[in-house]
């Protein structure tokens, strides 16, 4: 019986350390650059005005400069790779270079001038803000960048298809909370702010006990895997996870996915009338065996 309590005793220790996370400290960033994303809209051959604000949240003056790169997304992931492309030459800045004092902001004004014969569609451009380079004791130069992203849609015949491909539960959790993993594709020609509605019902109950609309936008010709974290109650039991998604192109898409939530202590209570009730038949036989 020592044995089933200490395993109780364990079991009930680790639920209570399992619900403490340690984060370290947040670093204040250097410079920094607001709105970081942009979505205008434009015809070929016109031009519009843009601008954003850096700010030099350091305690020494600093340098910077500015460039246009294009960025794209490598994996389902979304990293970004940046590169020089044609598109990049839309972009004129008023200020090719800044000076910022200590805790200084200042406003940089762009121009973005699509050309006539551009074609209809998403073109992404990241609008770079480089600190001068420092030259460390290994003589090794370092350049921090930010970016304020440009989500730039040359108007005209745009194509919106978008398709919700899969959605992955964790069958069992130990935690009131499930993780889901949805899998969206882009087909279309431009960019996309895609919005699910995730619910938890309890088993066999039609009742929803948590909602959530998480929203993601999604580049043309691209696959983005999208993680949220859902709450469940913090009764232990079955429970059903469903996500409905309508897409531009219209019709509805739903999938529902189970899963089992049991609590450490759920699991040490469950383990300890097991053991408890195998101890009991144990002594009822011996006890019966003596008698006869």
């Amino acid at each position: 019986m020592q044995i089933f309590r200490r395993l109780l005793l364990g079991l009930l220790l680790a639920s209570l350390v399992n619900g403490y996370a340690f984060a370290a400290p947040s670093r204040p960033p250097g410079v920094q650059v607001k709105p970081l994303r942009a979505y205008p809209n434009q015809a070929p051959g016109q031009t519009t005005n843009g601008s954003f604000t850096v700010t030099n949240n350091t305690d020494q003056p600093q340098e910077v400069s500015f460039s246009a790169e294009r960025f794209k997304t490598i994996d389902e992931d979304y990293n970004y790779a940046f590169d020089k492309d044609i598109i990049t030459e839309w972009v004129d800045f008023k200020e090719p270079t800044m000076a910022l004092k200590p805790k200084q902001s200042k406003v940089q004004n762009y121009t973005i001038a699509v050309p006539a014969d551009a074609t209809p569609g998403g073109r992404y451009l990241a609008l770079l803000t480089s600190v001068a380079p420092k030259t460390d004791q290994q003589s090794l130069t370092q350049i921090n960048r930010v970016a304020s992203l440009v989500y730039l849609e040359v108007t005209g015949k745009i194509t919106r298809t978008v398709q919700l491909l899969s959605m992955d539960v964790p069958g069992f959790t130990n935690k009131p909370q499930a993780i889901t993993a949805m899998r969206l594709a882009n087909t279309g020609n431009s960019h996309y702010k895609a919005r699910v509605a995730l619910s938890v019902k309890r088993w066999p109950t039609t009742h929803n006990l948590a909602k959530l609309q998480p929203e993601t936008v999604l580049l043309p010709g691209t696959v983005r895997k999208v993680s949220e974290t859902i709450n469940l109650p913090k009764i232990p039991g079955v429970y059903k996870i469903s996500v409905e998604f309508s897409p531009p192109q219209g019709g509805k898409t739903n999938l529902t996915r189970t899963v089992v939530y049991a609590p450490v202590w759920f699991i040490a209570l469950v383990m300890a009338s097991f053991g408890g009730s195998i101890l009991l038949i144990i002594r009822w036989r011996r006890r019966r065996q003596k008698r006869q």
